[in-house]
């Protein structure tokens, strides 16, 4: 009811696994005029590897463009963002962090890692945020701690791939619990076979939504196998409202 809208933006400066920087604007007029409060310092895109212009998570071929982006949420004035980055010290491909602002979006804490994996070949990539109006916060990342040996290929239903974790907070990002896992299963990578859809897209829209006690994610997953072909389904599951993760149902949306 205050009028303020906070958008979260990138720049992505050169593309591929070059530099980025995360920029915040924000309106108190509810979107009339905007002013950029926030411009973070660089770190370095996530990913294997590009296609054209764009970082794709995984390499030969370019697969799963993903330039860092997350999403944000805010509450009562703190302003909350997940975003991901490549270290390049240990050759990690992409982790998922966590900033926080107390200040409107004005300064923003020191990146908080949410992944705690300590395999620096495996990548966690493309996280998405939700905050409820009591203060429950919910970060969901696609993740690959858990792939057998070797690397991911799309399309092969017998290599286990990634799965979906998650982190919460009960107290608007002052404390977080343990990472868990929030899908049901290893996904296999799915194909992208589409003719009519650029090949290297992959799950660019899922973003988290709070309903009363609920936090809701949807996400492309490739365990239903088509003639032998891992495709790009949508899935859906809902955590409650506690301290931890609480599974309740994993549910194909198509």
């Amino acid at each position: 009811g205050s009028g303020d809208i906070y958008i979260a933006a990138m720049d992505e400066m050169g593309g591929g696994l070059t530099n980025r920087a995360n920029r915040f604007y924000r309106s108190t007029d509810g979107g009339n005029t905007w002013t950029n409060t926030y411009t973070g310092p660089t770190f370095p895109g996530p990913g294997r590897g590009a296609s054209g212009f764009f970082a794709c998570m995984f390499n030969s071929p370019a697969y799963w463009r993903h330039q860092g982006w997350g999403q944000p949420a805010a509450l009562n004035g703190v302003v909350h963002y997940v975003y991901d980055a490549r270290n390049t010290g240990t050759g990690d491909p992409a982790n998922v962090f966590y900033i926080r602002s107390t200040d409107n979006g004005v300064t923003f804490s020191a990146p908080f890692q949410l992944n705690t994996d300590t395999d620096v070949t495996k990548a966690q990539w493309q996280p998405n945020l939700s905050v409820t109006a009591g203060g429950s916060l919910m970060a969901v990342w696609y993740d690959e701690r858990e792939r057998v040996a070797g690397s991911c290929q799309p399309s092969s239903p017998a290599t286990p791939c990634y799965r979906m974790w998650a982190r919460k907070s009960g107290d608007n990002g002052v404390t977080w619990s343990a990472d868990d896992m929030f899908s049901d299963v290893v996904s296999p990578l799915p194909l992208q076979p589409d003719p009519g859809i650029v090949s290297v897209y992959v799950g660019d829209y899922d973003y988290g939504i709070p309903l009363l006690n609920q936090h809701l994610r949807s996400w492309a997953d490739g365990r239903v196998a088509i003639n032998g072909a891992c495709q790009q389904d949508a899935f859906f599951d809902r955590d409650p409202i506690s301290a931890g993760l609480s599974v309740i149902s994993t549910t194909p949306a198509c």
